[in-house]
Formats: structure tokens, sequence, C-alpha cells
């Protein structure tokens, strides 16, 4: 059984031991985990996210997807790196959004975590962002990331 003091535990090392420390972790613990990233401070809510992630069960899913919603680009990022423990629909749905995120940033790292089979509407984000982006950077990261996916959607 999860409870708030031992995931404020995990969380609150500088580096958390997350495979080691989340490995005991049950689904009650996503309902923590789920209020940390909307009302905790943004490092312990970026590593909540990532957290997360590791928890198997559709729920985790719905933190992470949670953390798309926050202010503080931290958190949106961490999303970005949690999606790549996620099952490809929501880890495609995820990177979908941050990759219209308003922050650079955010959608670098999204960019970063496309996997080499994204879906269709993946993809065409990715391509769109590799033409249309004001940000030459970002059109760069894309153009690259195009050229390493597979050829099948």
């Amino acid at each position: 059984m999860s409870t708030m003091e031992q995931i404020k535990s995990v969380l609150s090392s500088e580096e958390p031991d997350y495979k080691g420390g989340g490995k005991h972790l049950d689904r009650k613990a996503l309902g923590y985990l789920r209020r940390i990233v909307t009302k905790g401070d943004p490092m312990t809510a970026s590593k909540a996210v990532y957290l997360a992630s590791l928890v198997r069960g559709a729920q985790s899913e719905g933190v992470v997807l949670k953390a798309l919603r926050n202010p503080e680009r931290v958190v949106r990022v961490a999303a970005a790196g949690a999606s790549r423990n996620l099952p490809p629909e929501a880890r495609n749905a995820v990177l979908l959004a941050l990759l219209g995120d308003g922050d650079s940033g955010v959608r670098r790292v999204a960019l970063k975590s496309v996997p080499a089979h994204p879906s269709a509407k993946l993809r065409a984000k990715v391509y769109r962002l590799s033409r249309e982006s004001p940000d030459l950077a970002i059109r760069r990261l894309a153009a690259s990331v195009m050229q390493h996916l597979s050829v099948e959607a």
C-alpha cells in the first residue's frame, strides 16, 4: 500500500531512485502523484510525473496527461521524458500535445522523445514542424527526427 509519505520519500532526493523507490508503489500512489503534479512545487511535480509513468496501468497515463496543463515548463518537459514509459497510444497523445506547446524548449524535448514508429498524426505533426515552424532550431530538429522515423506508420 502506498502512502503520501512513501512517495515524498522517493521524490525528496535530488536524483530519485525511480525504479527502486517506485517498484512498490500501487495504483493508490497515482492519486497522490496526481495531486503533486497539479499542486506541488515545479521540481517535485516534475519528478512525480516521471514516477507516475513507471506505475503500470491506465491511470498512470492520466497523471502524465495532467502534466500537459501545468503552467511550469519543467513539468511539461518531464511529461515528454515520461512519455517513453507509456504505451504507444498514450505516448503518441502526450507528444502530439507537447509538439504544439508554446515553449520551444518543451517542443525540443518532445521532438527528441518521438519514437521510431509514431502514429500517423504524430508523424504528420513532426513533418509540419520540419516545414512550417517559425523557430529555425525546431525546424531543423524536426527534419532530423523525420529522417530517423520508420517508413511504416
